[in-house]
């Protein structure tokens, strides 16, 4: 199952989690507005960032790959977040509502 937030060493306010999650690139921005309540974010290809403030998340995406069962094949792939200038409480909810949007995606 998913693990909670880990602190970055010598930062205040600096989280990270890492996911292998059942999404393709695509599917991933697709559920990414909802997951983080940010409407306009930055895109570079693999990475992903928001700053408001003080607060900043930043997301970097693995590259796709496949695995298969039987006949069935799926995309899969690692997120990596960071949150910046978030305390633990407000982490901690950033990442229960990020999972409770992919989770219920299926990934």
């Amino acid at each position: 199952m998913f693990q909670g937030l880990s602190a970055v060493k010598g930062r205040e306010n600096a989280w990270t989690y890492f996911a292998d999650m059942a999404y393709s690139p695509s599917s991933f921005r697709d559920y990414l507005k909802n997951a983080t309540g940010v409407l306009a974010y930055d895109d570079s290809g693999d990475t992903l960032s928001s700053t408001c403030g003080a607060k900043k998340w930043t997301i970097a995406l693995g590259p796709e790959r496949f695995e298969g069962i039987a006949l069935l094949k799926m995309s899969r792939l690692t997120m990596h977040l960071r949150l910046d200038g978030y305390s633990r409480e407000e982490g901690d909810a950033f990442l229960e509502r990020f999972l409770k949007h992919y989770l219920r995606g299926g990934g």
